[in-house]
């Protein structure tokens, strides 16, 4: 089953992404810079509202801004990243990547095979459902200074992990919270 989303959160944040990809992709117009838009836990391009209502989803609002040179799309459900691929062929003129598994670890192998960050500007852009982005990953991102980040934080996700009894909190949790704050402290 397709998750849902409530309330107008999702259409404000793809309004105000598609507002700022628009802005940037103009502000960098005429740089001589490799333009790249990479959407970690891209979903399968749509959002569903618990309406019912159907949204264009982040990956789609940037497939259909022209001035990025390479998109990056990642997600670990193999429905998603088939339906991502059926959305992504609908631009063959693109240079589009779909690719399958953990963000964490792609994302920090796509870095380490950028020949030189110095001519890569772009957007880094991170939904996750949960707790899924661990701090590592932020800072390898922030180290290269040549990605803007957006990262939507999962308050819901950490409220689930952390009870209101200490005792309570199970190895798996603090293993879980730790990964995302990058310290046990």
């Amino acid at each position: 089953m397709r998750k849902q989303f409530g309330g107008p959160w999702p259409e404000l944040k793809l309004d105000v992404l598609k507002r700022y990809l628009t802005a940037y992709i103009t502000a960098l117009k005429n740089k001589p810079f490799h333009k790249v838009y990479i959407d970690s836990f891209a979903g399968d391009g749509t959002v569903q509202t618990k309406t019912g209502r159907v949204l264009e989803g982040s990956a789609k609002i940037a497939l259909d801004i022209n001035g990025f040179d390479e998109y990056i799309f990642i997600e670990e459900d193999p429905d998603n990243i088939n339906a991502l691929q059926q959305l992504c062929n609908g631009y063959p003129t693109k240079a589009v990547q779909v690719l399958g598994g953990d963000a964490n670890y792609l994302i920090a192998n796509w870095l380490t095979s950028m020949a030189d960050v110095r001519r890569m500007r772009g957007v880094a852009f991170f939904d996750p459902f949960g707790m899924e982005l661990a701090w590592d990953t932020l800072e390898a991102v922030a180290r290269t200074r040549a990605l803007d980040v957006w990262y939507w934080f999962s308050l819901s996700g950490l409220y689930r992990q952390t009870p209101l009894s200490r005792h309570k909190i199970s190895d798996d949790k603090i293993t879980s919270v730790n990964k995302v704050f990058g310290t046990d402290q």
